[in-house]
């Protein structure tokens, strides 16, 4: 069996069990799908925040040493 519906094959209860189990799984995929985006995207929020802090940091530090420099 290839994956496809023989319809020729099967009753109308069949089809029905088919095209439930079908619709099943394709809302599973799709949870499946969502949750690894909004998951990728709050890493990405997360690594944002964190280069932003980073970034703050260095230029406290870069500040500290320009004023530490400007007065040898």
């Amino acid at each position: 069996m290839d994956g496809r519906f023989d319809k020729e094959n099967c009753d109308g209860d069949s089809e029905n069990v088919y095209k439930r189990l079908w619709l099943r799984e394709k809302f599973m995929v799709e949870e499946v799908l969502v949750t690894k985006k909004v998951k990728i995207r709050k890493e990405i929020e997360s690594k944002n925040k964190e280069y932003e802090l980073l970034q703050s940091i260095w230029e406290v530090l870069g500040n500290y040493r320009g004023v530490e420099g400007d007065g040898e």
